[in-house]
């Protein structure tokens, strides 16, 4: 569904997500940190489809938010080019957490996660522990974007809420900022719903797109939904 804004919400939206997402240059800069935590198994010693998402979720939950972080996502499925598989887990901490660093430069915080992700992947694999920037920045812009627009997106998510099913209502909605400009933001809102049965590891997700640009303004509102594979 794409939202026409008037000119005046247009102005403060644009200038509240351009001016939280540039100011912040660098890692000291950022109220939250994403952090990335991945393995590679290039003998796929986990076998395939070693369900480690669902496995660990429900404990990195807890344990993230124990030490004052929270819990992002796992990618389980994924592989490089090469066909390497690997394992994901990224968790956002906040800045006093991500300056608290140990004698190896990374996070104390971090150190009971790696412990526990240690016992649920085959030993012997090496970790690659990273500050993920992209994501970084896209949550400082998807909050600014939230904030900016919550009259437009709050109504949206709350007439849903009833339609989220098979463990939708727990994952959280993304506020997306996809481009911005002097003249030009452009984001998105997804909803996960529930589980898409004809297509198994599918969400259905339901997307609203806040466009600035005034050519937009004059296009008919257009509902639009779509899958997200896992």
């Amino acid at each position: 569904m794409y939202l026409p804004l008037n000119q005046h919400k247009q102005a403060e939206g644009q200038a509240a997500v351009a001016q939280d997402v540039k100011q912040a240059k660098h890692w000291e800069d950022f109220d939250w940190v994403v952090w990335k935590l991945e393995v590679q198994d290039p003998q796929q010693l986990a076998g395939e489809g070693p369900d480690l998402d669902e496995r660990t979720q429900a404990t990195m939950k807890q344990l993230a938010a124990s030490l004052g972080c929270v819990y992002g996502l796992c990618v389980d499925y994924d592989s490089y080019d090469s066909g390497t598989p690997y394992y994901a887990w990224w968790v956002r901490m906040p800045a006093a957490e991500h300056a608290r660093r140990d004698k190896d430069g990374l996070p104390l915080a971090l150190a009971p996660i790696r412990e526990y992700l240690d016992g649920q992947v085959p030993s012997g694999l090496e970790w690659e522990i990273t500050p993920d920037r992209e994501l970084t920045v896209d949550n400082v812009a998807s909050a600014a974007l939230r904030a900016a627009y919550a009259d437009v997106i709050t109504p949206f998510e709350q007439a849903l809420m009833p339609l989220r099913i098979d463990g939708a209502a727990d994952l959280e909605p993304r506020a997306k900022v996809w481009k911005w400009g002097e003249h030009l933001l452009a984001g998105t809102f997804d909803l996960w719903l529930c589980d898409d049965p004809d297509r198994p590891h599918t969400w259905l997700v339901v997307s609203i797109g806040l466009w600035t640009e005034p050519q937009f303004l004059d296009q008919e509102p257009a509902a639009r939904l779509g899958h997200f594979d896992f």
